[in-house]
């Protein structure tokens, strides 16, 4: 555990803590989102899954909180997106233990998760903060508060 007073936002200025903390309620979202899009996805009672859709939006979810926990934290973000690579890793790691079968008329082959599908993810969510760390013009200001690729 870190030291209160060594966590990372505590190093940036009211202004950019401010924009951070107003990427990381947009990344929030977009963990929310995931998380209800897998739920949305996800076999219902005595339903087989066809397809990882369901699971790669909830491993998805799943690292975008783990990175906005290791900021809350006080790991930078480049720190807080590795924690969240080796989280999503796991949960893949977790699926592909016991993968799906699926049998049809074409074959029969096991559903799996890649294991580097979030990164993506993860990496524009520490961009979007190291980017709201930089003080904008003002004219750019609302470039840097719109959500960007992938939502975030």
């Amino acid at each position: 555990m870190t030291d209160p007073n060594d966590r990372w936002y505590l190093t940036l200025t009211p202004e950019a803590r401010e924009r951070v903390f107003a990427v990381m309620r947009r990344v929030r979202d977009d963990a929310d989102r995931n998380a209800a899009t897998g739920r949305k996805l996800a076999p219902g009672y005595g339903e087989i899954a066809f397809g990882t859709q369901h699971v790669s939006a909830n491993i998805r979810a799943e690292a975008l909180n783990a990175f906005l926990a290791a900021l809350g934290r006080g790991a930078t973000p480049q720190d807080a997106a590795e924690a969240a690579k080796a989280e999503a890793r796991t949960h893949a790691a977790n699926w592909n233990r016991a993968p799906v079968r699926v049998a049809c008329v074409a074959g029969q082959w096991e559903n799996q998760v890649w294991d580097g599908a979030t990164d993506a993810s993860i990496e524009a969510a520490m961009r979007s903060v190291l980017r709201a760390t930089d003080p904008a013009p003002e004219e750019l200001k609302e470039f840097f508060l719109t959500p960007g690729p992938g939502g975030v």
